[in-house]
Parts: structure tokens; C-alpha cells; sequence
């Protein structure tokens, strides 16, 4: 007989008799008349207490509607106290262990978003065999962001019981900790391709687009997505006076002219300007773009020999020349639909009130964050 719940806390001990979020996600199942699918989740406490002290701050203080609307920064619901139906499970297909088309064996990047319907992940591969792992070189993937990405894509909730029922451990050895940031880069973005920019449901709403922060996060994002989606980029905007009015990708030399380099890539994060400090840290929940705030809480990431090997569809120092330059204009004459590439750091709360301002602004529908 088919279970009929998954709890995925194998690693983490439980701090409480039952599965905490049970209790939830059956409630949440019975209050929409089991027609929507419920992932659930808990609070947690870190051992040693000190790992990823920033990850863990901002996860366990989470509303209810964060949980939806800054999925896209990190896991806001940490896997190891995921607990769902079986039918929640089956839904999205399980967890794909294999690296994506355009990836597998460093090959070239995925089809076109505008012939296929979606990035290199919109069409599913087919999973990699255990014992064929070493033979075809395989790399750890952030699974839980796949799984949870297509959840929510598909119609599913996000609930979380808040208190810190799970102790979470620390590993170093932790395959996540393992995994090329530029890999995991270009995995999220081409999730926000399949999910966002080419769903029915939302393909037309972001027919163009504009990026928040013309710093280092902002021309990453751009540099990672397919060339179609890179077409549907109409604008950079930024708060910085430095870098309104030029263009990025910087329009190539001429043969014998003088050469102009693209704008350097700023690496602060405040205040809705170009954002390259560290997101919140969730490298070891399987996403680990905020592994510079786990280096400041004294857990350091080890140095891997795929970091040395960044993989063919990473984003580049410099957008390919061929990109047609588009403007960075002040955040004020910024057009909706937007995805904010700006870390929500310790001028959070300026960049929220900037973001306030945008007449029919609405997060989650037609604003993502996501550093």
C-alpha cells in the first residue's frame, strides 16, 4: 500500500514527538476542500547554533505571505522539515537529479525560451541512474528549489508552522555546500524562465521586463538568461545617479576605435541600488547564494574543483556583444512587470519604500524579488 504522506527529515532530528507540520498541512488540505496542493514546513534551530546564523534569522521570521513572495530569493521553506501528501508529491514529479539539457557533459546552452515554451529545464530530462552518477560526471543540483519552484507553478501552497521544531545540522561535507554558485545561478534563473517569463499564465504579462539593479546582481540574472528571454529585457533602473542614463551591455568597440568597456559591476546592496551583497544565507538547504553571510558567521565554504570549472551556460563577466545595449533609467520611470535583483541587506527597508512607490505595484504577481 502507497503511503500517504512524505516527511523528508531523515537527517535532522525532530524536537517534537510528532511530525510537526502534520498537524497544518492536513488543516490547511481541509480548509480548501483538498483542491489545493499544501507544502508544509516548520521552524528550526541550527547546530552548532552559529551556521548560517543569517539564513536562519531571516527564514524563521517569514510571514505567511513571504513564504510565496520571496520565494525567489531562497527556499523559505527549508527542506529538511518538509513534510506533504503523496498527491503533492506526484504532482510535481519528485526531485530531478540529473543535470539539465544544455548542461549535461558541458555542452552548449538550452534551446531557445521562444521556440520550446520555456528554459533548459522546461522540458524535464530524464533522471540520472545512481551508479551512472561518476560515469557521466554528475553535479549536485538544488532539487529542493526545482521541487519547490514547480509547486508553487503548479498551483500549490506554502505553509509553515513557525515555531523551531527541527533542530537543523551542520555538515560540512554537505553536497550542497559543494555546488558551483554559478551553476545554482543559472538553475535559478532558468526556473524563473519556466515559471514566470514563459508560463500561460503569466507568459503575455511578461512580454517585456525590466531588472532592478544595474550592479553585479542584476547584469548576472541578465547574463544567465536564454537569449529570447534577454530580447524581453526592456530596461535596467537603479537609484545610483552613476549609472542612470548609460546602457548595458556597453556598445562594442569598432575596429580602430576607441574602446569602451561595460560598467564595472558595483558590489553594494542597499537602498534599491545595484545590489551585490549576499542574499540570505540558504547554502545549506540546498541553495548557496548566501554563502558569503555563512563566511561571516564563521562557517566557511570548502573549496571545490568545480569551482574552478564554472559551467557552460554560467553568466559571463560581460554580456555577449551581440545583445542589443538596453538603457538604466531611475527607478521612478521604471515600467511593471519587475524582477528586483537588489539584496535586501541593511537598507531593506529604503529599498521596500522605493519599491512602495511604483503605481499598481503588486509582489508576487507583477514584482519578484530575487537576491
Amino acid at each position: 500500500m502507497l503511503c500517504t504522506y512524505r516527511c523528508l527529515t531523515s537527517a535532522p532530528q525532530l524536537q517534537s514527538q510528532q511530525p510537526p507540520p502534520c498537524r497544518e498541512v492536513v488543516r490547511a488540505a481541509e480548509e480548501d476542500g483538498g483542491s489545493r496542493r499544501v507544502l508544509a514546513g516548520a521552524g528550526f534551530t541550527r547546530d552548532p547554533p552559529e551556521s548560517t546564523a543569517a539564513y536562519t534569522a531571516w527564514a524563521n521570521a517569514l510571514t505567511d505571505a513571504d513564504l510565496t513572495q520571496q520565494a525567489w530569493r531562497e527556499c523559505t521553506v527549508i527542506q529538511p522539515t518538509w513534510f506533504m501528501s503523496r498527491a503533492t508529491w506526484d504532482a510535481v514529479g519528485g526531485w530531478d537529479e540529473c543535470l539539465p539539457p544544455g548542461l549535461m557533459g558541458g555542452g552548449a546552452a538550452s534551446p531557445s525560451a521562444a521556440s520550446d515554451g520555456g528554459g533548459f529545464l522546461a522540458v524535464r530530462p530524464r533522471r540520472v541512474p545512481r551508479e551512472a552518477w561518476e560515469e557521466h560526471a554528475y553535479v549536485a543540483l538544488p532539487e529542493d528549489t526545482i521541487f519547490l519552484h514547480r509547486h508553487l507553478a503548479g498551483g500549490g501552497r506554502l505553509v509553515r508552522v513557525p515555531e523551531p521544531l527541527v533542530l537543523y545540522r551542520y555538515s560540512p561535507g554537505s553536497q550542497s555546500w559543494k555546488m558551483p554558485r554559478q551553476l545554482l545561478l543559472a538553475v535559478r534563473v532558468a526556473l524563473f524562465e519556466e515559471c514566470v517569463l514563459c508560463a500561460p499564465a503569466s507568459r503575455e504579462a511578461w512580454a517585456t521586463f525590466t531588472i532592478w539593479g544595474a550592479g553585479r546582481d542584476g547584469k548576472a540574472f541578465y547574463n544567465a538568461l536564454s537569449p529570447a528571454a534577454r530580447a524581453r529585457v526592456a530596461a535596467f533602473c537603479d537609484v545610483d545617479t552613476n549609472k542612470i542614463g548609460q546602457v548595458y551591455p556597453a556598445p562594442v568597440r569598432p575596429p580602430g576605435g576607441k574602446a569602451k568597456s561595460a560598467p564595472a559591476a558595483a558590489a553594494g546592496g542597499g537602498g534599491g541600488g545595484s545590489g551585490g551583497g549576499a542574499s540570505a544565507d540558504a547554502a545549506s538547504t540546498g541553495d548557496a547564494a548566501g554563502a558569503g553571510a555563512a563566511a561571516a558567521a564563521g562557517v566557511k565554504r570548502p573549496r571545490t574543483d568545480m569551482d574552478d570549472v564554472p559551467p557552460a551556460a554560467a553568466a559571463s563577466a560581460v554580456a555577449p556583444p551581440a545583445d542589443v545595449p538596453k538603457p538604466i533609467v531611475h527607478f521612478s520611470a521604471a515600467r511593471l512587470p519587475i524582477v528586483c535583483c537588489v539584496a535586501l541587506g541593511s537598507k531593506g527597508s529604503e529599498l521596500m519604500a522605493n519599491v512602495a512607490t511604483l503605481p499598481g505595484v503588486a509582489i508576487g504577481v507583477n514584482f519578484w524579488y530575487f537576491v
